[in-house]
């Protein structure tokens, strides 16, 4: 290595950057924990609620069945509604998230004399469908904020203690070399000086 004040100079940049690197992916990955907690939380809300909505979507389905006949129900659930599904990318933090989209197509199509729990027990499904895209979709992009949370850390002690060490050690080596080449060359200086005198 060359021990120079324009190598030292150029290690004390380079460090630098690493010092600014770290901070910038320290800051990456707080986002991204706290957007995992947020999702976290929603996810468990969700979760919640469509606990809810199933239990509610089988007692009116029970109904349902007292009010329109099994056979019935079941030979019109074949001409059921459909699910138009889209998954678009998105990015967050550098992160390529899951956005779901979704439009159902059909209703139900019962004779609409007096089956009130016939809709009632299809509106429910739809909102209990409606609640696991979106625990789906949290979930996915939960999944993969935590991966790239583990990339970051991995960068960060990488940077942290493997890369800033050498380079301070190097910086150290390099300041310690000069300053003895300093030392020698004022000792040097002195004694041409005093064979100068004489």
């Amino acid at each position: 290595m060359i021990k120079s004040r324009t190598e030292l100079l150029k290690l004390k940049e380079e460090k630098e950057f690493l010092e600014e690197g770290k901070r910038i992916f320290e800051e990456k990955r707080n986002i991204l924990l706290k957007e995992v907690m947020k999702i976290v939380d929603e996810i468990e809300e969700k979760r919640k609620r469509l606990n809810v909505k199933v239990l509610e979507g089988y007692r009116n389905l029970s109904k349902a069945i007292m009010e329109t006949g099994e056979e019935r129900l079941l030979k019109e659930k074949s001409k059921g509604g459909r699910i138009n599904l889209n998954v678009k990318k998105m990015v967050f933090a550098g992160v390529v998230l899951p956005k779901v989209t979704y439009e159902f197509k059909k209703e139900v199509s019962i004779d609409r004399e007096e089956v009130i729990f016939v809709k009632v027990a299809e509106k429910i499904f739809r909102e209990v469908v409606e609640l696991i895209l979106e625990i789906a979709e949290l979930e996915m992009k939960g999944w993969r904020m935590a991966e790239e949370i583990k990339k970051t850390t991995i960068r960060i002690n990488a940077i942290e203690n493997f890369y800033l060490p050498d380079y301070k050690l190097k910086i150290k080596r390099i300041e310690e070399d000069l300053e003895e080449e300093e030392r020698s060359s004022i000792a040097l200086l002195k004694s041409w000086r005093l064979a100068r005198k004489k």
